[in-house]
């Protein structure tokens, strides 16, 4: 008769904590959360060993212990000979904010930085698609350099066409300048502002708008 093979079985080691029934909850809970958090984006079992080498992670860089080395606070910024030429685009105190907000999220969920991987630009606002290279599971985000409007619309385009619309400047001179800048274009100028929908519904708020402030001054002199 054979005797029973031994199950080979990994290498383990515990680590003790003092504290009470409270504290020994607190981590139990936390572990919890952080598991649910790693299920998601790794799609995967997460074992105990496996958050608390995320969450170690998340404070040491393997590659360099000196973590004030790894980045530039320096604000000044160069532009190199071969960048004089990247996407230009139009942004927002708030989607500047939003942008600053994916980014802490992030970091809070996966060590690997974000990346611009691809940017799209709808009239003069960029949409850009943020990507991390996270072995786990790669996160990916979508973030415009403007806010929505309830109709859908972008503001920064709805006040760019506000301008253009007040400010005289005829077609031509709109689309060459827009050219030469490199700053995007805004669709419904491009092809003829009055046949689209937007610019029509642009010109009749401003029409109400001087309708009503021409009979409030006649009111108001008679």
């Amino acid at each position: 008769m054979e005797p029973p093979r031994k199950r080979n079985r990994p290498e383990s080691f515990k680590i003790e904590f003092p504290g009470d029934v409270n504290f020994r909850r607190f981590v139990s809970d936390g572990m919890q959360k952080v598991r649910q958090h790693l299920l998601t984006s790794w799609n995967r079992p997460v074992s105990n060993s496996d958050i608390l080498k995320h969450l170690l992670s998340l404070h040491n860089d393997p590659k360099d212990d000196d973590t004030e080395n790894r980045y530039d606070f320096n604000t000044y910024q160069q532009a190199n000979r071969q960048d004089v030429d990247q996407t230009m685009f139009v942004t927002m105190d708030t989607s500047l904010q939003k942008c600053l907000d994916i980014s802490a999220y992030h970091a809070r969920l996966c060590p690997a930085e974000l990346k611009v991987q691809k940017i799209t630009r709808r009239g003069h606002v960029g949409i850009a698609k943020l990507c991390c290279n996270q072995p786990q599971g790669n996160h990916a985000y979508i973030w415009s350099s403007s806010p929505y409007l309830p109709n859908k619309e972008l503001l920064a385009n709805a006040r760019i066409l506000h301008a253009y619309s007040t400010s005289g400047m005829i077609r031509a001179q709109y689309l060459r300048f827009c050219q030469a800048a490199g700053i995007g274009l805004l669709r419904d100028i491009r092809d003829g502002e009055r046949q689209k929908p937007s610019f029509q519904h642009y010109y009749g708020a401003v029409t109400d708008a001087y309708t009503e402030s021409t009979e409030q001054a006649i009111l108001e002199e008679a």
